[in-house]
């Protein structure tokens, strides 16, 4: 890498200064001058600042009340009405979800309860007809194998109890 010209701090001389200009090339030479700034002259005056009157009485705000003689009503609302949910349907959601736990024991309530209320959200006396059905799938979910099993299971007994020699009769 060559350097462009020559070199501002030679070997033996010391570094300027903080602050100070760097030394030029040519001995002699100083720092080139910007010359002396150009006048921007006075700033021109404001003159005296206006007078502000008095301050008004701070007091009630104008426009706001309501006309003499007129009583205040509020909006009409129309009242909300909820159909209550039906605790039958929140049984059988309940009950269906325990019979995973309860071996099918939990589904049966669950599907009796769920049909209840189906009939009792049908006829539109309470709401959770969603509940119902929730409740009556897993009820059914379950229910339905575990019943197989069972059948299962009962059929493999008998079947087992059939072939034992000692419990048949002698012909």
């Amino acid at each position: 890498m060559t350097h462009p010209g020559p070199d501002p701090y030679p070997q033996g001389r010391p570094d300027p200064p903080y602050g100070a200009p760097p030394p030029s090339g040519a001995p002699g030479q100083g720092p080139p001058g910007y010359g002396t700034p150009p006048g921007y002259g006075t700033p021109p005056g404001y003159g005296t600042p206006p007078a502000y009157g008095t301050p008004p009485a701070y007091g009630a705000p104008q426009g706001y009340a309501q006309p003499a003689g007129q009583p205040f009503y509020a909006a009409p609302y129309a009242p909300v009405v909820v159909q209550p949910t039906s605790a039958a349907a929140t049984v059988s959601l309940v009950c269906g979800i325990l019979g995973f736990f309860t071996c099918g024991v939990a589904s049966v309530i669950a599907v009796v309860t769920g049909h209840l209320a189906l009939r009792d959200t049908r006829s539109g006396r309470t709401s959770g007809q969603g509940l119902a059905v929730a409740g009556l799938v897993l009820g059914y979910l379950i229910l339905v194998p575990a019943v197989i099993v069972l059948v299962m299971m009962v059929l493999f007994w008998v079947g087992l109890l059939a072939s034992v020699p000692f419990l048949t009769t002698p012909s």
